[in-house]
């Protein structure tokens, strides 16, 4: 036959069981809750008169004086009503969770009323052993965050000098102030090239007259010999020659025979 350990609760009123932590407090945990009341009442209540006058003042021919200390007075009155419930709930809470005494403490005017057994201190040595270990551990993981603490303070300080140190390379050889000036003037220099190279694709590179104006780019060349520059020479004269002279003109250029188109 299995017998069931049924746990009795027992009520008591809430003044009562506010007794015994009173004892160690001093005072009372609901004398508290009704001196906060009285606070945030006072001063609600005060709130709500001003906002009266206010609305008189701004309403004053809309609305006579007994309407809004109507007002005022049913303002208050729910006010209060809410704040009763809420302070019902709120003494509640106060002395079971907040200024609420665990069962295994004794006041020291009780302290003869308890009788200790061997078992009951060992209990007691072997918590104060547990606590004893877990604070070793928690002073070790301090130690190591403390450390790493340290590491990403000094990754940070070198991040810093890293910045200023590109920052100040950036005025002196590029005379901008940051990475984003340089890409936008990087980026304006690209736009600018892909203009002029649009736009020298566009001229009809045939006209002699673009080509008097603009004339190829020179090129230093080292010479083998005297001969081969003399070919040079007259193959540049024979171009020039029939470019002048004629709508089509041909020039020798080396075994064949080059077509040179002219507007």
């Amino acid at each position: 036959m299995v017998k069931e350990n049924k746990v009795q609760t027992v009520s008591v009123p809430i003044e009562v069981a506010q007794e015994y932590v009173s004892k160690l407090l001093g005072f009372a945990p609901l004398q508290l809750s009704d001196d906060l009341y009285n606070v945030i009442i006072t001063h609600l209540g005060q709130m709500i008169d001003e906002f009266g006058e206010k609305l008189l003042d701004k309403f004053s021919s809309k609305f006579t004086t007994e309407k809004i200390q109507s007002l005022t007075y049913y303002l208050k009155e729910k006010l209060e009503d809410r704040l009763i419930d809420m302070f019902d709930s709120f003494d509640i809470f106060l002395v079971s969770k907040v200024l609420y005494l665990n069962p295994s403490v004794v006041l020291k005017d009780d302290e003869l009323q308890l009788s200790y057994s061997e078992k009951y201190d060992k209990a007691i040595d072997d918590r104060i052993i547990t606590y004893t270990n877990r604070i070793s551990v928690l002073k070790s993981c301090l130690t190591e965050t403390e450390q790493e603490a340290a590491k990403i303070n000094s990754i940070i300080h070198n991040l810093k000098n890293m910045k200023n140190n590109v920052k100040q390379t950036l005025e002196n050889v590029y005379g901008v102030k940051s990475v984003d000036e340089l890409c936008a003037s990087v980026y304006e220099r690209n736009n600018s090239i892909s203009r002029l190279y649009t736009a020298l694709n566009n001229i009809n590179l045939s006209n002699v007259n673009f080509l008097s104006i603009c004339p190829p780019p020179k090129k230093k060349r080292k010479h083998k010999n005297n001969q081969e520059s003399i070919v040079m020479c007259y193959k540049l004269i024979c171009e020039k020659y029939w470019l002048s002279h004629s709508r089509i003109g041909y020039c020798p250029k080396k075994l064949g025979i080059c077509k040179v188109a002219a507007c």
